[in-house]
C-alpha cells in the first residue's frame, strides 16, 4: 500500500532569492556637472552600495526606486547636455573676441571628447 500524499502544499523558496538585496537606483558624488553619478546598485550593510555595471563600491548620496531614479538620471543628463552646449557657446563668443583683440594668439588644439563618462572608483570588487 502506498503512503498517503499530504494535502498541504510545501512551498520551496530559493535561497538566492531570499539573500538577494533589492536593486535600487543609487546616486553618488561626482566632480563634474551635475556633480553626481548614478546607476542601479545593491545596498550593503555597511552603508555603501555595489554598482555591478561599473564594478565599484560607492557611498550613496541618494537612493531611489529604479524607475524614479532612471527618470531623474535622464533629466540630469539633459541638464548636462544643456550645460555643455552653453559652455561651447560662451567659449566660441570669447574666442571670436580674442581673435579681434589679438589675432596672433592661437588656442591649443581641441581635445576629443571622452566617449565614456568617468566614474569614481572608491573600492574595486576584488579588494
Amino acid at each position: 500500500m502506498r503512503p498517503k500524499k499530504s494535502t498541504k502544499a510545501h512551498q520551496r523558496v530559493k535561497r538566492s532569492i531570499v539573500d538577494t538585496p533589492a536593486k535600487k537606483f543609487v546616486f553618488w558624488a561626482g566632480d563634474e556637472f551635475p556633480y553626481v553619478f548614478g546607476g542601479v546598485g545593491l545596498l550593503e550593510d555597511n552603508g555603501h552600495a555595489r554598482i555591478p555595471t561599473q564594478g565599484v563600491y560607492v557611498v550613496p548620496v541618494k537612493v531611489m526606486e529604479v524607475a524614479e531614479g532612471e527618470a531623474l538620471a535622464r533629466e540630469l543628463g539633459k541638464l548636462k547636455s544643456e550645460n555643455e552646449a552653453a559652455h561651447r557657446a560662451i567659449n566660441a563668443g570669447f574666442s571670436a573676441r580674442l581673435k579681434l583683440a589679438a589675432g596672433w594668439v592661437r588656442p591649443p588644439m581641441p581635445k576629443k571628447p571622452n566617449q565614456v563618462t568617468p566614474y569614481p572608483v572608491s573600492r574595486p570588487f576584488n579588494a
